[in-house]
């Protein structure tokens, strides 16, 4: 049976997404009813008009692309109730990755380093005092909020804090809801902030029971904007990339982890790393991961959400930490980019 796509997002990324359904015989379709312009502070897709175009259509599968939906657990619920596969986690892997607080508590359960600090919220007081057991060092700050990556704050003294608490209390005008802003009431997610440390992130493909890695990639400045990519990691010890990709698939496999995901951490100069966070979308730098590993991940998300195995994707040597990295180094500057090599197909 043919697989029906509605594809949720528009630009590049549909056209990428698009592409993969075409070559794995699926028929693809974008709705202007679902991407009309929105009033502002709404997502680009509604999930209303998504589910209504979906049954017109026959659609059996939908692509949330890169917005808001993409993290919606109810979204794909309500996907599911109507008969439709979502490309992406399930609802309750969503519900763990998009909150800080459980996130840093699946990491300590798996030993996952992640920035020393409290593991949920704390009042202004509480947040006071762990600044100062931190004796000189930095601090995090993020409001509590409905959004995902809220505005942070890094708090170095006393004065800084109280900068921070009155720039957020005066937020609450009425646009609370549109500006993520926390009270005093809400409280403060806070942890010791990593000092000249590099964002590295690590990307896996799981078909929910085997986990496999894609290597790791960084982003850099190199005068481009937006920034440019780089695979693998440079100046990155074979000790270090072992314990960063081993430490990527434990979460996944905790996670019992289905399709593409990305596991960020921040890397000190001392070549410590903790966990920032975990994302189920594909962001500007898979681009250079597909160039490495001569995946499209892309075609990767459908295969995985069609019932393809890690097996079927040839990605078995995948699940090592140890694995080789491929010889040479993909870097990405500006624009996506295709893989140098075709996505590996199934026989079928």
């Amino acid at each position: 049976m043919r697989q029906t796509l509605l594809i949720a997002d528009k630009g590049k990324t549909a056209v990428r997404i698009a592409k993969a359904a075409a070559d794995l015989g699926w028929h693809s379709f974008i709705s202007r009813e679902v991407l009309e312009e929105r009033p502002a502070g709404r997502p680009r897709a509604d999930a209303d008009r998504v589910l209504r175009a979906a049954a017109r259509a026959g659609a059996d599968h939908v692509h949330p692309g890169r917005g808001a939906l993409s993290l919606d657990a109810h979204f794909v619920r309500r996907c599911a109730q109507a008969g439709l596969t979502v490309i992406g986690p399930p609802p309750d892997v969503l519900k763990i990755i998009n909150d800080r607080g459980h996130v840093r508590a699946l990491a300590g359960a798996v030993g996952v380093p992640v920035a020393p600090g409290p593991s949920g919220p704390v009042s202004w007081e509480d947040a006071g005092a762990f600044l100062s057991s931190l004796r000189g060092q930095a601090m995090l700050l993020r409001p509590v909020s409905h959004r995902r990556r809220p505005k942070t704050y890094v708090i170095r003294d006393a004065a800084g804090l109280r900068q921070a608490r009155a720039r957020l209390d005066g937020r609450l005008d009425g646009r609370l809801d549109r500006a993520g802003a926390a009270s005093a009431e809400a409280g403060v997610r806070v942890e010791e902030f990593v000092e000249h440390a590099r964002r590295v992130e690590v990307q896996t493909a799981g078909d929910g029971r085997l986990v496999a890695h894609l290597w790791e990639r960084q982003p850099f400045r190199g005068g481009t904007r937006p920034p440019g990519w780089l695979a693998p990691a440079a100046d990155l010890p074979a000790s270090t990339r072992f314990l960063l990709l081993d430490a990527a698939l434990r979460l996944a496999d905790a996670l019992a982890y289905p399709g593409v995901g990305t596991m960020t951490f921040l890397l000190s100069p001392t070549r410590r790393f903790f966990l920032t966070g975990i994302d189920p979308r594909l962001h500007s730098g898979h681009f250079v991961t597909e160039r490495l590993a001569g995946l499209d991940l892309f075609a990767t998300q459908l295969r995985l959400a069609r019932g393809d195995r890690i097996g079927d994707l040839g990605l078995e040597e995948h699940l090592r930490p140890s694995l080789p990295l491929p010889d040479g180094t993909a870097t990405v500057t500006k624009g996506p980019c295709r893989p140098r090599t075709h996505h590996r197909r199934s026989s079928s």
